[in-house]
């Protein structure tokens, strides 16, 4: 079987004392040194993003000129594609803290919480795309100002996290309200100014 990434292609036989999960993850291993970020694996027609693991175990035995193409996109375009991304979003999340933490304060009826969910579920995709983002400047970029911005806001964002869950818990509404309009809006706007225009990083 041909293993194919953008940086080499190997052969794996099921005779070998390599298992193909472990080719696999070494070529992956290889594409990160390289500053490739995977994306997937393809056999055929199908992608696989995602517990490639049980879908390889399943090829272990298909014909030897199958060909597996791990996929890859570079990580600089992918971090700028990103950061691009989140500084677009980051206006609109400022603004729907302070329009949904309204609705915090009075009887909340089922669209109401609808947003509200909406809400958490754009901090949570923020909140992990500032991680990856972290993690690439930390690596290929130490010296940048974005790195201590995004490493305060992360540490800061988990406490906030862990104060609103608690509030929750509690139906403490009015005080998971004051959490979001005042210091979840604060973290993200100090955050923004570090971001500035959103070009490229």
């Amino acid at each position: 079987m041909r293993i194919r990434s953008a940086i080499e292609v190997l052969e794996w036989n099921s005779d070998g004392k390599e298992t193909l999960s472990d080719m696999i993850q070494q070529m992956i291993a290889n594409l990160y040194e390289q500053g490739q970020i995977f994306q997937g694996l393809r056999i055929g027609d199908r992608v696989v993003r995602d517990g490639f693991e049980e879908f390889v175990k399943q090829q272990a035995d298909v014909s030897p000129q199958t060909e597996v193409v791990i996929e890859s996109v570079d990580e600089t375009l992918l971090m700028n594609d990103i950061y691009s991304d989140m500084t677009g979003y980051l206006p609109k999340l400022i603004k729907a803290l302070d329009s949904i933490s309204e609705l915090l304060y009075g009887h909340m009826s089922n669209e109401d919480w609808t947003y509200f969910s909406q809400l958490i579920e754009g901090i949570h995709w923020f909140m992990s795309a500032a991680h990856g983002l972290r993690h690439h400047i930390e690596r290929l970029r130490p010296t940048s100002p974005l790195l201590g911005a995004l490493t305060r806001f992360e540490s800061e964002a988990e406490e906030r996290v862990a104060e609103l869950n608690e509030a929750l818990s509690q139906k403490d509404y009015t005080a998971a309200g004051d959490q979001l309009k005042y210091e979840w809006s604060e973290l993200l706007l100090a955050l923004q100014e570090s971001f500035g225009d959103g070009g490229a990083l």
